[in-house]
């Protein structure tokens, strides 16, 4: 199975592509089965992508964000056996003429539009519902053979499963979802639903991949979230910390509005910089504001990284629950994929963390289970977090020499907290009383989270005035880079604007 990107794409077919020149390509019988963003190849036209690896319309919808695409060929590819496939690809590429050598209609785009407009944010109003309640009335089994989505047929192994937002029958892949539906389904822990049900129902705009409170013109803090989490984690923080500052949330690749992003370190590093270069002013001049980056876990690490790579743009690193080194090699994400594999979501949420009494419900079904549970990045979010070498995250902390701040809960595994304190120029630490992983959004945990991070903020530059951060930019650069660019490919984010 082959991912096209923007990046790869020269070497995957031997021959240079300028996304600014390419009018046309061909892709026939490459094996493809996804593709990353496409944005920026503005001048493409025509696609073949012919007897390929393509299942599911959504695998092509990063595909679709070229600008000005008006041809695309997928004959020969099982998706499409899709009963709305054409519908799906007529609605996101509106530039679109000719989709398998047919031309497109205006009845088609009537329909399309009728099909998908509005079905991210409101039920399908076809369904029958079950009297008293927005749950729908599930099909039989018996008058299901194939999965509603891929059209695979049923067997001993590949086994039905109903989507408790719509009712409809599908196989495990595509019916993989987990979140709290609302409230009039009278579902009181999170449940399964297929790829449309989650869109539909979850608290996150997928339209957005990331948000933002507080004034325009304020110091930003941009929060990095936990494995398998959303931008929601950090609903409370953004509360408390958005009458003085401008507070912004993202999802990372393979979660959220992300979810289908490949999550790996390099990714999620680009992902960082797309906020950015989007969010923090630049045409300043050399008072061109900085960013404060607030990971927690899985954040955290990626938090490090990119300051790394970036000094220069990071005013000041919070860094909580990641005071730990993955130093296991394969054998943690492999771990973690078999008890995903073995495991329904119903049966892991009930062994989370995320389950914990003591953490107010309304809480939990805020930042967690409305937004839904991204159960299936549990393997990529293990792999993105180990070491490639010993002392990985320590070089990086030596690479960026600007504040940070560690923030660990009492209860949870800090066996490196010395060895990161110690790494960091400008170190500070501090613990929390009886405090688990979670304290961001435990009863007084949260609080005191909040309090001490403002606190921090108070001896911040936000601005590159800052005249050392070039200087130290520089100096730091030399491990860090060498680790990273063969991931990074031609994006070295570390170079001076």
């Amino acid at each position: 199975m082959v991912k096209i990107t923007v990046d790869n794409i020269s070497s995957k077919i031997g021959k240079r592509v300028d996304p600014h020149l390419t009018t046309e390509l061909n892709l026939d019988g490459m094996e493809i089965d996804s593709f990353g963003s496409f944005a920026s190849m503005t001048a493409l036209e025509k696609v073949d992508l012919r007897n390929n690896w393509i299942r599911f319309p959504r695998q092509v919808e990063k595909l679709l964000e070229a600008p000005r695409l008006r041809e695309l060929d997928l004959t020969g590819n099982d998706v499409c056996k899709s009963h709305n496939y054409r519908a799906f690809i007529i609605y996101h590429c509106q530039t679109l003429q000719f989709l398998d050598d047919i031309g497109i209609t205006d009845d088609e785009r009537m329909e399309a539009e009728e099909c998908f407009l509005d079905q991210e944010k409101k039920p399908f109003a076809e369904m029958e519902l079950q009297k008293g309640s927005q749950r729908p009335v599930w099909i039989p089994d018996d008058n299901t053979r194939e999965c509603s989505e891929c059209h695979v047929e049923f067997t001993t192994l590949t086994r039905r499963h109903h989507c408790r937002g719509c009712g409809k029958i599908f196989c495990e892949k595509c019916c993989h979802h987990w979140l709290l539906l609302p409230e009039g389904f009278n579902y009181t822990d999170p449940t399964r639903t297929c790829y449309p049900c989650y869109r539909a129902h979850s608290s996150i705009d997928f339209k957005m991949k990331w948000e933002a409170k507080g004034p325009d013109d304020a110091p930003i803090i941009l929060c990095i979230h936990p494995a398998m989490a959303s931008r929601q984690f950090f609903s409370l923080q953004m509360d408390a910390w958005s009458a003085n500052y401008r507070v912004i949330s993202m999802d990372l690749p393979a979660h959220a509005s992300r979810i289908d992003d490949s999550l790996n370190m390099a990714a999620a590093v680009e992902a960082v910089q797309e906020v950015v270069d989007a969010t923090v002013p630049t045409d300043l001049g050399e008072n061109f504001k900085k960013v404060i980056l607030v990971g927690w876990a899985l954040g955290g690490y990626v938090a490090m990284k990119y300051a790394a790579l970036n000094p220069h743009r990071v005013a000041g690193l919070v860094l909580g629950g990641c005071s730990t080194e993955n130093s296991a090699g394969k054998i943690m994400p492999g771990l973690i994929k078999t008890v995903t594999s073995l495991f329904s979501g119903k049966y892991l949420w009930m062994l989370l963390p995320q389950n914990a009494k003591h953490v107010p419900r309304d809480v939990i079904d805020r930042v967690i289970l409305r937004p839904g549970l991204n159960y299936g990045a549990w393997p990529a979010c293990a792999e993105t977090t180990q070491e490639p070498t010993p002392d990985t995250y320590v070089k990086a902390l030596q690479a960026y020499t600007g504040p940070t701040f560690f923030i660990n809960g009492e209860k949870e595994n800090r066996s490196a907290e010395s060895k990161f304190l110690n790494a960091s120029a400008d170190g500070r630490l501090h613990i929390i009383k009886k405090g688990t992983h979670l304290c961001p959004i435990e009863p007084n945990s949260s609080d005191e989270v909040n309090e001490i991070v403002i606190d921090f903020l108070r001896d911040i530059k936000w601005t590159k005035l800052d005249l050392l951060a070039k200087e130290r930019h520089d100096q730091a650069q030399v491990d860090v880079d060498v680790e990273y660019d063969a991931n990074l490919g031609d994006h070295v984010y570390g170079q001076e604007l």
